[in-house]
């Protein structure tokens, strides 16, 4: 009994020192499952975000996709305008070319008739044609050098053939273009003879006096054109300096407001991560884009390129506000006062620009 006694005596001693680790073993146990309870929980978390991400990359990726394939669009379309801009350039400068030829055949045609006008002046042949005309004083005046003359400068010709003989008015009709030298050798002929006749006649003893006026009278109109010629050529040049200053400070502008306007559309129509819209500007005329129109182009977020009277009013309200401040961000002033600006918008479009 008393070997019993002490055997329960030491069970119950090891089960009183036992008693302590056990406790905190359980304790640890419960401490290893609430851990494993929010490891669990994190990780399906992460899993959740992961998946959000994926998809997120998937989109972007599609996205990217499309404007590329839109970019490529947009390259084929500017290889092709430009094809058909090189090939209507080409068109042009063949038709400038071909009138120039023209122009010139038409000067030469009048330069031959009014020296021949001028001649018949000197030779004191009677012929009637409409002399008292200013501009045909003026052509008159300026001599045998007719190249450099105005086209549209030259005066219609008017010439009365009622004076000439009948016979000559009907040989006149019966001749051809081709066999007019014959009847020209004719009158040859009998303006040597008249000239013959002539001088065997008085000479006008003030005709030199005469003709030192008229060269004169000539030298004054030759300096006259001179002087009209160099500030003509002065002019010309200053224009074509005050061209290409325009042309450059516009196209200064323009590259600015067209690299501007994509970026500011782009954040004005960007909301919770979402990727914004695109817009676009384009010269009708390359050469001088101030001649003709500039197209604007937007794209809102999640929709293809509609023109611009097709978006609805809050789409081109931000439209029209991406292009204001782009323009405004070329010589940005000190401030800017917007009048109803919300209007038309929805809340996430009036608190992106805010932004």
């Amino acid at each position: 009994e008393d070997k019993l006694s002490l055997l329960v005596s030491r069970e119950r001693l090891a089960l009183q020192a036992c008693q302590g680790p056990r406790q905190s073993l359980r304790d640890e146990r419960d401490k290893l499952k609430r851990d494993i309870a929010e490891a669990a929980s994190r990780r399906a978390g992460l899993e959740a975000e992961a998946a959000f991400r994926d998809r997120r990359v998937e989109q972007s990726e599609a996205d990217l996709q499309m404007y590329r394939d839109r970019v490529m669009e947009r390259e084929n379309e500017a290889k092709a305008m430009k094809a058909d801009i090189a090939r209507r350039r080409a068109e042009t400068e063949e038709s400038r070319r071909s009138l120039r030829q023209q122009k010139d055949q038409v000067r030469g045609i009048l330069a031959q008739k009014f020296t021949f006008l001028r001649d018949c002046i000197a030779r004191d042949i009677g012929v009637s044609f409409n002399r008292d005309d200013p501009a045909m004083e003026r052509v008159l005046l300026q001599g045998a050098d007719l190249d450099g003359f105005p086209l549209d400068k030259f005066p219609d010709v008017h010439i009365d053939y009622t004076k000439m003989p009948r016979e000559r008015l009907e040989l006149a009709q019966r001749t051809s273009v081709v066999d007019a030298h014959i009847v020209e050798s004719e009158y040859h002929t009998r303006a040597a003879e008249v000239m013959k006749e002539l001088q065997t006649l008085s000479p006008n003893m003030r005709a030199a006096m005469q003709c030192e006026q008229e060269q004169g009278q000539l030298r004054e109109v030759r300096a006259c054109a001179d002087d009209a010629s160099v500030e003509s050529q002065r002019l010309l040049r200053e224009f074509e300096e005050v061209r290409a200053e325009r042309i450059s400070r516009f196209s200064r502008c323009f590259k600015h407001v067209e690299q501007e306007v994509g970026v500011l559309y782009r954040r004005l129509t960007e909301y919770d991560g979402q990727a914004g819209g695109a817009a676009f500007l384009d010269a009708d005329d390359s050469e001088e884009p101030y001649r003709g129109g500039i197209t604007f182009t937007a794209c809102p977020p999640g929709k293809r390129f509609f023109p611009m009277e097709l978006l609805s009013g809050g789409e081109r309200s931000l439209a029209s506000m991406a292009l204001l401040f782009a323009m405004l961000n070329f010589h940005p002033p000190p401030f800017m006062i917007l009048e109803e600006a919300q209007r038309r918008r929805r809340q996430r479009d009036s608190r992106a620009g805010l932004n």
